[in-house]
């Protein structure tokens, strides 16, 4: 018995699914991509002050939240975040923790800072990165685990 669809089955006699294997390829590769970002990324945690004031030995005294005050060392990195105004951009001057609460002269809830270049009069955030976790982690604090 010859069928009535000759070009439809010789189509399919010809079709090796080479595209379908390219597709699921291309999708593996693109998934593989975003499990590596997710694992081996790294996404940095700061802590963020605005209560600024200039110390009188030129360095930068800024007020913290008592639970981001156990995250901060001496000598950790930081930077003075100055925000734009009607001349310039935003910009970002490098700053290290000189003192926290419980070392030196620094009260309770304040950290010193060296900023050089810092403006006058100060204005800006300082930020800290205390931290650097991955988006899998995140995704984990997110959902609970």
């Amino acid at each position: 018995m010859s069928l009535a669809f000759p070009r439809s089955l010789r189509s399919l006699s010809r079709d090796t699914g080479r595209t379908a294997l390219i597709g699921i390829a291309v999708a593996m590769v693109l998934l593989l991509a975003w499990v590596a970002w997710l694992i081996l990324a790294e996404l940095p945690i700061y802590v963020r002050s605005q209560d600024l004031a200039l110390g009188r030995d030129g360095s930068v005294v800024a007020r913290f939240a008592p639970e981001d005050l156990a995250r901060i060392r001496r000598d950790q990195p930081a930077s003075l975040i100055v925000p734009a105004s009607h001349e310039e951009q935003a910009y970002a001057l490098p700053a290290r923790v000189l003192e926290t609460p419980g070392q030196g002269s620094s009260p309770d809830d304040l950290v010193r800072l060296r900023v050089r270049g810092a403006p006058q009069p100060l204005r800006g955030e300082i930020r800290i990165e205390v931290a650097a976790v991955t988006p899998f982690e995140l995704v984990l604090r997110g959902l609970g685990s």
